[in-house]
């Protein structure tokens, strides 16, 4: 009796710890993801610091043209039912329109 007592304590052990190497991993990777995310945002921050203001609204400009074509795409996407998950959350969020920055900039523009 004592013996198996003593296997499951120690199977219970080995798959807790197995657990937990796994959830360490998992953690890691999405540092390093991360990580890689805010270089990037950085490096464009720096480019557009760069930028003359003709630059940066022909950059605006150009950024509108994508959105609303990615909102025409999707759009379509979806009256044809091929929508996916994913593709469903970029539609709301492009349907939702520009984000507490873009309103500012909006409100900034009117004055």
């Amino acid at each position: 009796m004592k013996s198996i007592i003593r296997s499951l304590i120690i199977s219970g052990l080995l798959l807790g710890g197995a657990a937990f190497v796994r959830a360490e991993d998992t953690a890691a990777a999405a540092k390093k993801t991360t990580g890689v995310a805010k270089e990037e945002v950085a490096k464009k921050r720096d480019e557009a610091a760069s930028l003359t203001p003709e630059q940066r609204e022909a950059k605006r400009k150009e950024m509108a043209e994508k959105r609303a074509a990615k909102l025409k795409e999707l759009q379509a996407k979806k009256a044809a039912g091929t929508l996916t998950e994913k593709e469903t959350t970029q539609l709301e969020r492009l349907e939702k329109g520009p984000g507490k920055r873009g309103q500012q900039e909006k409100k900034a523009e009117k004055k």
